[in-house]
């Protein structure tokens, strides 16, 4: 609210009932020499202080000549209001969800003992597998913020790393393919590579039906969005690359 500097000035603080009481402390260090005095005054609790505030103003308007008005105008500094992209705010979320869930697995892995059964050993594998999944995503959303914020990612590309890509897929997204023919390799690097595709069918499937690379009791499809668009793709890619690699040694009598 403004306020004129002087009688009128004071008056009119004094009879709002809804003064402010900065406000009436900036009039006071207009009419006041005593610097100490008004610094008193504004690191006071304005609970505590207003009656006292009131009073000096009162015996300071009492003493003041008539016509020194003059227009005192208190700015009311506005606070600047940033809008975050909603991607940011997912990506932060993920990032933050992620710790959240590796604490979690740390704490089953500490749980699960130090005894070396087959029950214990393929209960620490799998929270091992799971823990390796969410480190992967971790740092590839993080590393992806700090990207877009130093420039280098754009929004879509952010949501991309979100969605379950990484980094190296989303700012290579055809990578050159140097392939070697199939006739150039031997039987055990075909078998090899079909194992790769195998694991990287189940992957997929696993991220389907449970949303995480490996199975779990209970489902929990993924449901229709980009992710899963992408995935399905993969999968259909990694099917036709395994079908080949089989015919391949089908072939060759393996």
């Amino acid at each position: 609210m403004a306020y004129l500097c002087g009688m009128n000035a004071i008056e009119q603080w004094i009879s709002d009932p809804g003064r402010d009481y900065a406000a009436g402390v900036d009039l006071l260090e207009q009419v006041c020499k005593n610097s100490r005095l008004v610094h008193v005054f504004r690191h006071r609790s304005p609970r505590f202080a207003m009656d006292d505030l009131e009073a000096e103003l009162r015996r300071r308007k009492t003493s003041m000549p008539e016509g020194t008005e003059k227009e005192m105008v208190r700015p009311v500094e506005e606070k600047k209001k940033t809008t975050v992209p909603t991607v940011v705010e997912k990506a932060k979320k993920m990032v933050h969800d992620s710790w959240v869930i590796l604490s979690k697995l740390h704490r089953q892995m500490y749980d699960t003992g130090e005894g070396n059964s087959e029950k214990e050993l393929a209960a620490r594998r799998k929270l091992m597998e799971e823990r390796d999944h969410w480190i992967e995503r971790y740092n590839s959303v993080y590393e992806a913020k700090e990207l877009y914020f130093a420039g280098k990612l754009t929004e879509a590309q952010l949501q991309e790393v979100v969605d379950g890509k990484t980094i190296e897929q989303v700012l290579h997204p055809d990578p050159p393919k140097e392939e070697t023919a199939l006739s150039e390799l031997s039987d055990l690097q075909i078998a090899k590579k079909a194992k790769a595709a195998k694991a990287a069918i189940n992957r997929c499937k696993n991220q389907l039906l449970y949303q995480q690379d490996t199975a779990a009791k209970k489902e929990n499809p993924l449901p229709d969005c980009p992710k899963r668009t992408a995935i399905e793709q993969r999968l259909a890619e990694k099917k036709a690359e395994l079908a080949t690699l089989e015919a391949e040694l089908k072939r060759r009598g393996c």
